[in-house]
């Protein structure tokens, strides 16, 4: 097999191995590579929908960062421009978001 004699894999010792793309909006964005130093049996359709499934978990939480991160990063730019308590109520949510929360009382 030609893939035996990338770098990579001969240093790992791989005898098998198995590369998932993480695909995003119709683009591969990521892989995850899975280096087995035995030989593996032959992939069958079940394992190709199982790893198409983990494929696609794997593009979901990335999303999902990407989400978490770009939603972090607005909310920083309006404590930034805002000095009043409302501030202060969304730095805490940034820095601590699973930190239990006091709830307003009229």
């Amino acid at each position: 097999h030609e893939w035996q004699n990338a770098p990579l894999l001969r240093s790992l010792n791989a005898k098998a191995f198995i590369s998932l793309p993480i695909a995003s909006n119709g683009k591969i964005e990521a892989a995850v590579l899975a280096i087995s130093s035995t030989p593996l049996p032959d992939v069958t359709k079940e394992d190709e929908q199982v790893y198409t499934l983990i494929g696609n978990q794997v593009s979901i939480t990335l999303q999902n960062l990407n989400l978490l991160t770009e939603t972090q990063r607005r909310l920083r730019e309006v404590i930034a421009s805002r000095g009043d308590d409302s501030a202060a109520v969304l730095r805490q949510w940034i820095e601590a978001p699973d930190a239990p929360r006091e709830t307003a009382r009229t």
